[in-house]
């Protein structure tokens, strides 16, 4: 079965390639935003939930670009051109997209949403999270589409990444400090079923791959998502003893390996007062069992006078004992 998005990516491509002739780089806003594009992104991810009010540019080089939560991004009107992404703290990346010889230019969907029409019988997605985190969605049309998608990851000077055991890409300085990091790949078909999927590292280039089959409900959507910070904000309640964190998108969904990892050392930078052995247990555990529950808005409270314990609390009891 297909849910056909032929009328929609036609009805880009004219659009974008109308443009192209009136204006070399300008998007365009969708006729009818929050159509197609929108609602199957929707029904797959959890990312639009969070997703921002993007500053819109329609006649420049950006289709979407702004500052949020400290992470300047800007998503290319011209797909040949590359999302980028820059930290207050001076790290730096870009994501070239796929088939971007081929794909229309930028179509403004939404605010912070924008596609690109493959002309393969596929659309690449980014939608900017308000955290600063990055969701590049590919919808997949059908079983003939292309199975391989490439993103070519332009690095700082120095800077390696590796593929982890948790499925995830990690993006370290020359001397180990964390840069990014891109979540482990998921894809869906439309009735919710987990399709197959992998990355496959060669060089700087970080390839998707979905194993299609006529077995699944088209469209099929597929994501890696992009971080560069897991905790978006922090408070301490003092006369309770209790920190509140605030997980970015990205905290939230990634591996819990990966955000017990790199997101407790960027916990403790930011607030050394919770370097303890209790506070980094109930972080683990929020991290092991909340990324597979996240929604908007989720907070992971620690509480300093909890006795280090081991195993760790269960889901029954939000990772408190």
């Amino acid at each position: 079965m297909t849910l056909s998005l032929r009328h929609r990516a036609l009805t880009a491509g004219a659009t974008a390639v109308a443009l192209a002739l009136m204006s070399a780089s300008g998007a365009v806003a969708a006729d009818d935003p929050g159509s197609d594009v929108v609602s199957i992104i929707e029904s797959a991810s959890p990312a639009l939930s969070a997703a921002t009010a993007a500053s819109i540019d329609v006649d420049g080089d950006a289709a979407a670009q702004g500052d949020f939560g400290g992470m300047e991004v800007s998503i290319p009107t011209d797909p040949v051109d590359q999302i980028s992404l820059q930290t207050s703290d001076g790290a730096a990346l870009s994501i070239g997209l796929p088939f971007a010889d081929e794909a229309a230019h930028a179509v403004v969907e939404d605010d912070g949403v924008v596609s690109y029409d493959n002309g393969n019988g596929s659309i690449t997605v980014p939608v900017i999270i308000d955290d600063g985190s990055l969701a590049v969605h590919t919808i997949i049309e059908s079983a003939d589409s292309p199975t391989r998608y490439e993103y070519p990851l332009d690095l700082m000077a120095g800077d390696t990444a590796a593929l982890d055991p948790n499925g995830a890409i990690v993006i370290l300085s020359a001397d180990g400090d964390f840069q990014f990091a891109i979540g482990a790949p998921w894809a869906r078909d439309a009735n919710g079923a987990n399709v197959p999927t992998r990355y496959e590292l060669t060089g700087n280039v970080l390839t998707q791959i979905v194993d299609l089959t006529e077995a699944f409900v088209f469209p099929v959507v597929a994501d890696p998502t992009i971080g560069g910070y897991y905790m978006a904000s922090y408070s301490w309640n003092t006369a309770l003893d209790r920190i509140t964190i605030t997980p970015t998108f990205a905290g939230g969904t990634f591996p819990s390996g990966v955000v017990a990892t790199y997101g407790w050392i960027e916990l403790i930078n930011k607030t050394s007062r919770v370097n303890r052995t209790t506070y980094n247990q109930q972080f683990n555990c929020h991290a092991g069992f909340n990324t597979l529950l996240w929604a908007a808005g989720q907070t992971w409270d620690l509480e300093g006078w909890r006795v280090p314990s081991g195993p760790w609390g269960a889901i029954s009891n939000p990772c408190n004992w």
